[in-house]
């Protein structure tokens, strides 16, 4: 599968079926009432805001850098997304079902071991 660029960061995806209707959604309101200064969607702050805040989770780090251990956690889901749920305040999901990817260690500034043990039919979570 594919990796993870910034520009997956945006709120739409970065898929050209859907971009040229949302286009169309954003473009034509401000074409055909020029006179009541619609301003399209896509200038929302939110959005914006949801767009740029989201980008640093879908660059992946160079391997030896010091965060890589955590912070490539989100950019693996677009490699093994079919597997892991890729929320970063949801990882213990994907570290209790053992659906993270097999070199993750960990998201958000903590590193998280999964240990289980089939015969007693546990599954324990290290943080650290």
């Amino acid at each position: 599968m594919h990796d993870t660029t910034p520009w997956a960061a945006h709120v739409y995806g970065e898929g050209m079926n859907e971009h040229f209707f949302l286009m169309l959604l954003d473009i034509l309101p401000c074409l055909l009432a020029p006179s009541i200064l619609f301003v399209p969607y896509c200038f929302n702050f939110y959005l914006l805001q949801i767009t740029w805040l989201n980008k640093p989770h879908h660059t992946r780090l160079k391997p030896g850098t010091p965060y890589e251990g955590y912070m490539n956690f989100h950019s693996d889901h677009h490699t093994y997304h079919g597997k892991n749920f890729a929320l970063m305040s949801g990882a213990l999901l994907d570290f209790y079902f053992g659906t993270q990817a097999r070199r993750c260690q960990g998201t958000g500034g903590m590193f998280l071991r999964r240990i289980s043990d089939k015969d007693a039919g546990e599954v324990k979570i290290e943080v650290s």
